[in-house]
């Protein structure tokens, strides 16, 4: 068995929204962050311009994992879609689950306007699910967002657990799984306690770690990065992703992307940053 991927998330695509009809319920919270906040963290511009460098990467497989709007209008999710083409067009093959902000109204969940944008590049025929990448990783996707009237906490059911639990140990070797939400809530890198939270994150950890499969958690949402062997669960190595093209004063980059190796016996972590006006591999984490 042998792979490698590209990790992206929380891309972030906005939009100021200015009729008021249109700002009923949650939007209203997210649209005055956009304006206040997102907009000048998030520079769009560079999405299109960092797709070269993607391209570039040796890797077919790019997971990402949410995040793609900020409110779940259309006019965001028509940028997540045309910047998911132009991946194609290089060559990548796309795989994408859904974060809070792709659901962000109780509206949009309901007409599931991220399946209508984004269902060919879903796995499977709904999360959660299981897919192998070309050498024969598996990997198994995990539904862990819901809309909040105010906070912004996951939610997995307990009949969504359970399947996980089921796809995992079904697999053998290395199983790499694949969340919005950190399982793991609180690391040097970042922290995600209260309303940022997964419900029931521990429950979570405790199930996926009682499979005993070596399992490579990766997921986004805290936009930062971070590589750390859960405490409690030796099988589980937690990698977050920070976000593709946001300003990162803690970092002093502005792109942030993970390549990454699964063989048999070893996985392989690469951190890219953009920083200084180009690429560059920050961090290269052992391999375990």
């Amino acid at each position: 068995m042998s792979d490698r991927f590209i990790h992206i998330t929380d891309l972030h695509f906005w939009e100021v929204v200015w009729n008021p009809f249109r700002l009923l319920g949650k939007r209203v919270v997210g649209n005055v962050n956009v304006v206040l906040k997102r907009r000048h963290q998030f520079v769009m511009e560079r999405a299109w311009a960092y797709v070269e460098y993607v391209a570039g990467l040796d890797a077919r497989d790019v997971i990402i994992t949410g995040d793609i709007a900020s409110t779940s209008t259309s006019a965001e999710f028509e940028m997540g879609v045309r910047f998911i083409r132009l991946l194609e067009e290089a060559g990548k093959r796309v795989h994408v689950i859904p974060g809070n902000h792709d659901v962000y109204t109780f509206a949009s969940e309901r007409r599931d306007d991220f399946g209508r944008y984004f269902g060919q590049w879903i796995p499977g025929d709904g999360l959660p699910c299981m897919e192998r990448m070309e050498g024969g990783t598996p990997v198994v996707y995990m539904p862990t967002v819901c809309a909040n009237a105010l906070s912004s906490k996951g939610r997995i059911t307990d009949e969504e657990l359970a399947r996980c639990v089921e796809l995992v140990e079904s697999c053998d070797g290395q199983v790499v799984v694949a969340g919005h939400y950190p399982i793991l809530t609180q690391t040097e890198g970042y922290d995600a306690h209260g309303n940022r939270e997964l419900r029931d994150a521990d429950r979570v950890r405790a199930e996926l770690g009682g499979t005993g499969r070596d399992i490579l958690y990766v997921c986004g949402h805290v936009h930062r990065f971070s590589d750390v062997v859960d405490p409690e669960y030796g099988n589980i190595r937690h990698v977050t992703g920070g976000a593709f093209f946001r300003t990162a004063p803690e970092s002093g980059c502005d792109g942030d992307l993970l390549v990454v190796d699964v063989g048999d016996d070893a996985v392989g972590i690469e951190r890219h940053v953009h920083r200084g006006g180009e690429w560059v591999v920050d961090v290269t984490a052992k391999d375990t």
